[in-house]
């Protein structure tokens, strides 16, 4: 069976773009002829999400076999040169960083990724319609193996970049550690995200998203450290320091019982009073930047003094939430 035959009721591009969690039924899955470790495998795998970025080169007659020839298989970019801790000049002077891809080789890594991804999605809306067969196991479970094998071949082979753009930003006040798993999630969000017919070389994607994810994780800090210390939150009613009471508790703590006392109304805020700190701190979206007063009086049609009342008040019964 090709794969190319499959989902004859949608096209491939609607394959890719409805592709939904799912939970196939057990009564369309035909178990007596799997063995008991591949269907179990498979039916935890077919309760993912696969959305692929879709390219024009899908709809070729031919593009799997263009696409998985018969050495096709890359093999993996060692990470042994890849320590965080070590200045990323001394890494490339050594000359151990992998060699990078060309725009040509980007591409065809990604559209074989891409490709395997949208295997996945034509197979789970078959198995969903018509059940579970032993072929088709084999054929979801290889296309798996794929997509994670280029996955893994993508984030490898440009490492380098991660450790690039954090000594090119020089952000001090981030941990180091911090900031490389950081830049590495931004990197394989990028190798997800990037479109492949945009005419744009990877790297370049890849680059900018590690930035701008350092870039909101700096404003997070900034914005966490702001609140420690500009808000009434931190002083009791006789101006002493609140905080030292609690200075063995870590600020992460802090904002995590903060979010959880305002997202349950733990501390009986009014409506209006939820409005305000709810605009005011923004944990949701942290790419955004903080509403002011102003900003927020004029969403709720309110003047800047009387937001900061409002607040006042709202952090003065967070406050004593977080005390009780």
């Amino acid at each position: 069976m090709c794969l190319t035959s499959i989902g004859r009721s949608c096209t491939r591009k609607e394959a890719a773009m409805t592709a939904v969690v799912t939970h196939v039924p057990v009564t369309l899955i035909s178990t007596s002829l799997i063995p008991d470790g591949i269907r179990k495998k498979v039916e935890r795998l077919l309760a993912g999400t696969f959305r692929c970025k879709y390219s024009i080169e899908f709809d070729k007659v031919d593009i799997e076999r263009q696409l998985f020839g018969p050495s096709w298989e890359p093999d993996l970019p060692t990470t042994s040169w890849y320590h965080p801790t070590v200045q990323s000049e001394s890494i490339a002077k050594s000359g151990a960083t992998p060699e990078s891809l060309t725009q040509e080789e980007e591409r065809l890594m990604l559209l074989r990724f891409n490709y395997s991804k949208l295997k996945l999605s034509e197979l789970q809306m078959l198995i969903r319609e018509k059940g579970l067969t032993y072929k088709r196991a084999t054929l979801f479970l290889e296309s798996y193996r794929r997509m994670e094998l280029l996955q893994e071949f993508l984030v490898r082979k440009n490492l380098a970049l991660v450790l690039v753009m954090i000594k090119r930003l020089n952000i001090t006040q981030i941990d180091l550690a911090e900031a490389v798993s950081e830049g590495n999630l931004a990197l394989l969000d990028s190798v997800n995200k990037f479109n492949i017919d945009s005419g744009n070389k990877f790297s370049t994607y890849a680059c900018r998203a590690v930035i701008n994810r350092l870039l909101v994780a700096l404003r997070k800090l900034t914005y966490r450290n702001k609140l420690m210390t500009t808000h009434p939150l931190g002083l009791d009613s006789e101006g002493a320091d609140w905080t030292r009471q609690y200075h063995d508790v870590e600020l992460a703590d802090y904002i995590e019982v903060f979010k959880h006392i305002v997202s349950r109304n733990l501390a009986g805020l009014t409506d209006t009073e939820h409005v305000v700190v709810c605009l005011r701190f923004i944990w949701r979206h942290v790419e955004e930047d903080q509403l002011t007063l102003k900003q927020v009086g004029y969403l709720i049609g309110k003047c800047q003094t009387w937001v900061r009342k409002i607040e006042d008040k709202a952090l003065a019964k967070i406050r004593l939430a977080i005390e009780g």
